[in-house]
């Protein structure tokens, strides 16, 4: 049984019509669909079970609540109104009867027109008192009226509703995955707003916001594009002004270690704001002062990053929708199962969820998925740069400071930096569960490399802090270089199992067959694009345990190297 999401509107079962639906909805309907179809949509949800429905069926004999939202369990029985003229309503029940013309009064001119488009029938040719619903008339908002047959062949409700052999819809189905478009008027192409039409405009209007914000995405990235550049070849700019800043120890605070956590665990790229100037003075606990400095300093990379952000945070029609319909049916599934004595459960939460996505009966959508997913890896690289101006910052403080504020000084900006990569250890993390969940294995795999881009950056963040660190006159000097050199060289090994399991990950999710010609293929991209990064990082890691071991001159991966890397390796993201 599926439950379509766009049932979930507001008045009948099938809700009112979407206003500014037109020959140019393409470019004029997504402000006030958006605000129509989405805003409202766990409130419509909820008015889904008292919905019109043929009142000759008795509301608890019904089977299930899809059966109840088909069209024909509601429009079997025929509208008797009566119209301001007194004659009987021609449409269906739950059709505005005030919208229908009525047919007895139309002159004769009008009753030439041909409403019935399967068996060319004109008006006058309709037997009114018919009780087949196939010949009832709908008027539509332009004044064209057509048969019932003609307007569902026409919006092609096959393709959302379940039709039994005698031509019944008898429930909904899993809509169609192409794009649609709204279904128009066969006579002047104006937009059909007839409630019984509701789920088939609902859709084509989610499928416009799609569109729309996809497209918006895209143009957002693309403006992004140079801001970026610019800031990475500022970098090296950056840092050497960091370097600069005047220290002030005299107004050191206390790190709040629960506003990270707590940043860190949300499901969406770390704001902006826990990285500018009020954040570093009330949660990174650096005093007014410098971090005035440090903030006009970063200002070019905080900026681009927000931008990222807000990309990253952007969620198309369709996943609010589908949101919003899995909040509210959850939520009457449990009142369900609360006020039912005959289910008796320990878990009726699980029970519930359960019951409601076998009600949907279709994934979350991941149209957007794609954007998302890079404007995410736009975050981590903003904050990778962020975090190399931040360490040119502790590598300008004495390493061989006594004095307790100085200490602790150093100390707060080595947190800080710490948090930047905790946080890109997270939200790669967060960027994976985006892309797992739209079933992007190769995007997944690229995913996965910035994961352990992640941890590898933080790990040689911390050892090259933690070995400038360490004192010569310190009796345990020489132990303590071997175990960060061990450390080191575990980590390495650690990165090459790591990759190995990458490997056999990504070409389990491929459709390859077994067959050896495809997993060769697959094994081929994943080096290409995956392998060969993780090596550079592999590599790099040989020589930070030399550095640490036997203090060799160590160059750090550079980051415009890096960015070559990084580079040839978004060539081919979108794949």
């Amino acid at each position: 049984m599926h439950l379509a999401l766009e049932h979930t509107n507001g008045r009948g079962s099938f809700g009112p019509p979407i206003k500014g639906i037109d020959a140019s909805v393409h470019s004029t309907a997504c402000t006030f669909a958006a605000r129509t179809v989405i805003q409202r949509m766990a409130l419509h949800a909820t008015r889904l079970v008292s919905c019109r429905v043929d009142r000759s069926v008795p509301m608890d004999s019904a089977p299930n609540l899809a059966q109840r939202l088909a069209p024909r369990a509601w429009s079997r029985a025929l509208g008797l109104s009566i119209l301001k003229c007194g004659h009987s309503c021609p449409s269906v029940c739950g059709e505005i009867c005030e919208q229908q013309k009525c047919i007895v009064c139309l002159n004769a001119d009008q009753k030439q027109e041909i409403v019935d488009f399967i068996m060319q029938r004109q008006l006058n040719e309709i037997d009114l008192t018919s009780e087949d619903v196939a010949d009832r008339l709908i008027t539509l908002k332009c004044g064209h009226i057509f048969t019932v047959e003609t307007l569902d062949g026409h919006c092609k409700m096959s393709e959302f509703y379940e039709v039994d052999e005698m031509g019944t819809y008898v429930r909904t189905r899993v809509p169609p995955v192409e794009y649609q478009t709204p279904p128009t008027c066969p006579q002047c192409r104006g937009p059909i707003t007839a409630l019984r039409y509701g789920r088939v405009v609902k859709r084509s209007t989610l499928d416009i916001l799609e569109q729309n914000v996809a497209s918006t995405m895209s143009r957002s990235l693309e403006k992004l594009g140079p801001d970026l550049e610019h800031v990475s070849k500022s970098l090296d700019s950056y840092k050497e002004r960091a370097k600069s800043i005047t220290s002030d120890t005299s107004n050191l605070g206390s790190i709040s270690q629960d506003c990270k956590t707590a940043a860190i665990e949300k499901q969406e790229p770390v704001s902006k704001s826990l990285l500018d100037l009020s954040a570093m003075n009330s949660i990174h606990a650096l005093s007014p002062q410098e971090t005035r400095t440090w903030n006009t300093l970063v200002k070019p990379i905080l900026d681009v990053y927000g931008r990222a952000q807000n990309i990253a945070m952007t969620r198309g029609a369709h996943v609010k929708a589908y949101e919003g319909a899995l909040a509210t049916l959850y939520r009457l599934e449990r009142e369900a199962i609360a006020n039912n004595p005959s289910i008796v459960t320990d878990s009726p939460e699980p029970m519930a969820l359960r019951a409601v996505h076998m009600s949907i009966g279709q994934p979350p959508p991941t149209a957007d998925s794609r954007f998302q997913i890079e404007a995410y890896i736009h975050t981590l690289e903003l904050r990778f740069m962020l975090a190399q101006v931040g360490l040119a910052r502790i590598e300008s403080l004495s390493s061989t400071a006594t004095d307790e504020l100085d200490v602790k000084h150093k100390k707060h900006w080595k947190a800080f930096v710490e948090f930047i990569y905790d946080s890109c250890v997270a939200d790669s993390r967060k960027a994976l569960a985006v892309a797992e969940k739209s079933s992007a294995s190769r995007r997944a795999a690229k995913c996965k490399v910035f994961i352990m881009r992640s941890d590898f950056e933080r790990f040689r963040f911390l050892t090259i802090v933690g070995t400038k660190s360490l004192k010569v006159s310190d009796p345990n000097f020489a132990d303590n270089r071997e175990r960060m050199a061990q450390q080191v060289s575990d980590t390495r090994e650690s990165m090459i199992k790591q990759l190995s399991l990458y490997q056999r990950e990504y070409t389990r999710s491929r459709p390859t067959g077994n067959k050896l010609s495809l997993l060769m293929e697959e094994w081929k991209w994943f080096k290409e694009n995956c392998a060969t990064t993780v090596q550079r990082f592999v590599d790099e890691l040989e020589e930070l345990g030399e550095w640490v071991k036997n203090g060799k001159l160590y160059e750090p991966l550079s980051h415009s190297e890096m960015e070559d890397i990084v580079k040839a390796f978004r060539t081919t993201f979108g794949m």
